[in-house]
């Protein structure tokens, strides 16, 4: 036996001997990577990702992989076996073991080419595809065995046990966890006193205070401070807080103001031109605005050296005092601070997360280098480079990615965590959704002060967050060294030389697509400029555009260049582009989509939508009406969020029915648009796992009342937040809703107050808002044992005139607003027993339900209220209304 064996060892060498030659010329034939250099921020992540990708892969088995299906098992194995490997030693000091150090980048480097061959044998099987997959294998084998025979240390494998408890933090985004609004500094300056007397106290005349200083000096927590002081509320009825960046769009700034006064919310976003005059013209007063120029600007001073102490430890201790062992060396860090409020905040997060001792907090303070630090912004990026460093590896990529974002702006966190999700920074867990590891991901972010919180929800989480101007700088500039994602704006080429009006284009200008190598591209940029120019990159996998002012925003764009220029797309975000009335089917090429937001003016999208089988956000912004899905929908099975903004709807005939398929993974829908009736019924049965619902229920006309009633949705038993407005006849039946919500917003029911009985009785409901008639009757009479656990209350656009309740009918609410409540007499004196409440808002109701407001925050002292009425309407509608419009 030995000998047939000899022989064909010596006969498979000789082949390969003979091969080598071939691949040696299948190299230099092949087209290059499209990338030269690939990203650096956590490569374990990354290569966790792409073992999942191909389980993913090798379970759909596509016939494009047949000739390399066997290869990429044997691909998989190595990767999990590499991965292993990685984890072990991803927190760990490698300084001090180069082998490691390199071995860590070239196990990444394989593995975004690999990433890039196999999803482009996907797309397009090619021989070269087929040669390069076997020639990375035999790469990965030979990392894999180096692998093998590396001894870690002890320390270093100590790791891998606690991946599990560092990779899924605690989901602590509860309202009592976060801190307050624009809270990252205490500011204990005395100025604040002198700032409120000048707005209140000042000039009768209109004017304005203005508040200068150095970056990261505090002028937007004072501006916050003073926005939501006591004596400014009583003083000024009608605010509005924006941010104005560098580069804005009129419109929307207005919008955001207006948002502010008009108590308008985040729905004008949504109206129509005719619609938003209307709405303006029945709130506008038009009243000339005289400013008093002669006001001299505010400017804020540095910090003490005893005030920087004060905040660190506040911080860091949260009251408890600082231990004598770290006294010395912590006045020494709060020293190096130099006055600057925000630097005192970033190195306290830091210090917050490390364990306080006199050792490690000695290291930080000499990483603090005395020369850096006398330069304000120079010291802030210091310490947020020691910062980054010490963040675990899985929120390095998470904390980057803010800063793809415009600056001075919200980040919505629902849109935050969906990009999270869709590159790959979440991974599963047995413990929690992915949603929810991504919000602890936030909440950790916000603990170290990386991240600011903008605005809570009604429940007290976080709704949107943003960073200071200086930590988004890092981002980018921490991003560009890591390649982590590549941001394009006007000032780069070829945009600096392109006219800065859109009427300056000749046709064809700059014909030539402009190519990138960026594995994610952010566009900040006019949209016209930004199709001019038809850019390029075979390797990108994220695209992301944020337009500058146009002067048309609403022109349609063609995209079809976007397929053939960008085919391994994983994320498009074209949400701010209208893409006129149809939709492109060209965009159903793009297979690896996971994310994908458009705007436009269609109303159907085409089956194809079906080929994006790995799609989990889809959001389309609607301009005009309903949008009805193919019944393809319910083949996307890894769709975990699709938002239509106007209404969308679902065609499904009698057979349809009975054989499509559940959409097991959405956990979030709106604004989906049904019918009562069973068929109603049946199709929410088929999104089992469904934690969030916002839609429009219709009663059809000339329809039976007993046969067309509001559909049973205890079988959601996931459901925790539903959103819901009514069109037709007034229903006869209750509501019959899941036990597990939290959160309930009713529109135009007209219903009878008896009917919100079924409503008190739900255990966990914490947030209520009855919206335009939900409930109709002058009188309403609550009764006890219910609304047990409610925390927030809306009533808007009801016409109930009295209201019987005492403090035991609401024993935990927390916040009450009443708007557009005109008939409303008093607000129950007996609310001012609640012990837990802290707001009142009342806007545009009648007088006698101000004064009831008044009186029960006299009676407390400690209830904040805010009052906003129709004589307080100053802003010239001559003004604001044909920019608003346009």
């Amino acid at each position: 036996m030995a000998g047939p064996i000899h022989n064909m060892i010596i006969s498979s060498s000789r082949l390969q001997d003979k091969l080598n030659p071939i691949k040696s010329t299948l190299r230099v034939v092949s087209p290059p990577f499209p990338l030269s250099d690939f990203p650096k921020t956590y490569k374990p992540g990354f290569v966790e990702f792409l073992i999942g990708s191909l389980e993913e892969l090798l379970n759909y088995d596509p016939a494009s992989i047949e000739p390399v299906r066997n290869y990429i098992k044997e691909i998989h194995l190595h990767f999990k076996s590499l991965g292993s490997f990685l984890m072990k030693v991803s927190e760990s000091d490698i300084d001090d073991n180069p082998e490691v150090k390199v071995l860590g980048g070239h196990v990444a480097n394989i593995a975004y080419k690999i990433e890039f061959v196999i999803d482009s044998i996907e797309v397009d099987p090619q021989w070269q595809g087929f040669f390069l997959v076997y020639d990375l294998l035999e790469e990965l084998r030979i990392v894999n065995n180096r692998a093998s025979r590396i001894q870690l240390t002890a320390p270093q494998a100590k790791v891998l046990d606690n991946k599990h408890v560092i990779q899924v933090p605690p989901n602590v985004i509860s309202r009592d966890a976060t801190p307050a609004i624009n809270g990252m500094v205490v500011d204990p300056r005395d100025e604040e006193q002198s700032i409120t007397d000048q707005l209140v106290k000042g000039s009768s005349k209109f004017g304005i205070v203005s508040l200068v200083g150095m970056p990261g000096i505090g002028k937007t927590t004072m501006a916050w401070k003073l926005f939501n002081c006591q004596k400014v509320l009583s003083h000024f009825h009608c605010r509005a807080w924006c941010t104005v960046s560098h580069e804005y769009e009129k419109r929307e700034l207005l919008l955001e103001i207006l948002c502010g006064i008009l108590g308008l919310t985040d729905e004008i976003h949504q109206m129509t031109n005719e619609d938003l005059q209307l709405k303006l013209h029945h709130r506008l007063r038009d009243v000339a605005l005289q400013i008093e120029p002669d006001s001299d600007p505010h400017s804020l001073r540095l910090f003490s050296d005893d005030e920087s102490w004060n905040l660190l430890v506040e911080k860091v201790f949260h009251g408890e005092g600082c231990p004598e062992e770290l006294l010395l060396v912590g006045r020494e860090i709060a020293k190096k601070c130099e006055g600057l409020p925000l630097a005192v905040v970033a190195i306290s997060g830091l210090l917050q997360k490390i364990e306080k001792s006199r050792a490690s907090w000695g290291k930080i303070a000499k990483g603090l280098i005395a020369e850096v630090m006398e330069d304000p912004k120079a010291q802030c990026m210091e310490i947020f480079e020691l910062s980054y460093k010490h963040l675990p590896g899985y929120l390095k990529p998470c904390f980057l990615y803010l800063g793809v974002f415009l600056e001075d702006k919200d980040i919505p966190v629902s849109k935050l965590i969906r990009f999270w999700l869709a590159e790959g920074f979440i991974h599963d867990s047995e413990l929690k959704s992915l949603e929810g590891i991504a919000e602890g991901y936030l909440m950790e972010l916000i603990s170290r002060s990386l991240v600011e919180v903008s605005k809570r929800r009604s429940n007290g989480t976080v709704k949107s967050c943003r960073l200071h101007d200086l930590l988004r700088d890092f981002c980018q500039l921490k991003a560009r060294a890591e390649n982590f994602f590549r941001l394009v704006t006007r000032f780069d080429e070829p945009y600096v030389s392109f006219p800065s009006s859109d009427f300056g284009f000749e046709i064809g200008h700059h014909s030539d697509p402009v190519t990138y190598e960026a594995y994610r591209l952010c566009f900040f940029l006019k949209r016209l400029h930004f199709f001019k120019s038809r850019p390029f990159g075979l390797g990108t996998r994220s695209l992301l555009f944020f337009p500058s002012a146009d002067s048309e925003p609403r022109c349609p764009y063609d995209i079809s260049f976007i397929w053939h220029n960008f085919k391994l797309l994983r994320v498009l975000d074209f949400e701010c582009i209208n893409l006129g009335v149809t939709f492109p089917a060209d965009i159903t090429y793009l297979v690896h989509l996971r994310y994908l937001a458009v705007t436009g003016y269609m109303q159907t999208i085409p089956q194809s939508i079906g080929n994006l089988r790995k799609l989990e956000t889809f959001v389309l912004k609607g301009l005009r009406g309903q949008v009805v899905l193919p019944d393809t929908i319910w083949h996307m099975t890894r769709l975990r969020h699709l938002h239509v903004n106007m209404h969308v709807a679902f065609t499904l005939d009698d057979q349809g029915l009975e054989v499509c398929c559940k959409l097991g993974d959405l956990v979030s829908l709106s604004c989906l648009s049904l019918s009562c009736g069973e068929d109603t019924e049946s199709i929410i049965k088929r999104l089992p796992n469904l934690q969030k619902l916002r839609c429009i229920f219709f009663h059809p006309q000339g329809s039976s009342k007993n046969s067309y009633q509001f559909p049973r949705l205890d079988f959601l038993t996931h459901l925790v937040s539903l959103n819901v407005f009514y069109y037709g006849s007034a229903i006869t039946r209750e509501f019959i809703l899941p036990s597990n919500l939290r959160k309930l917003t009713l529109s135009n029911f007209r219903l009878p107050w008896s009917h919100i009985s079924t409503i008190g009785r739900l255990p966990n409901l914490e947030v209520l808002k009855l919206l335009l008639d939900a409930f109709e009757g002058l009188i309403w009479d609550m009764e006890e044992e219910q609304f047990k656990e409610l925390k927030f209350l809306k009533l808007d656009n009801l016409n109930v005139s009295q209201w019987n309740a005492t403090c035991d009918h609401l024993p935990k609410l927390e916040r009450l607003v009443l708007q557009n409540c005109k008939d409303l007499e008093e607000i129950p004196d007996d609310f001012a027993a609640i012990g837990t409440l802290k707001l009142i808002e009342v806007h545009w109701c009648g007088q006698s339900a101000e004064e009831s407001a008044k009186r029960i925050r006299e009676e407390t002292g400690d209830i904040k209220v805010l009052i906003s009425n129709d004589k307080c309407m100053i802003v010239d509608s001559a003004v604001l209304l044909p920019e608003l419009v346009r």
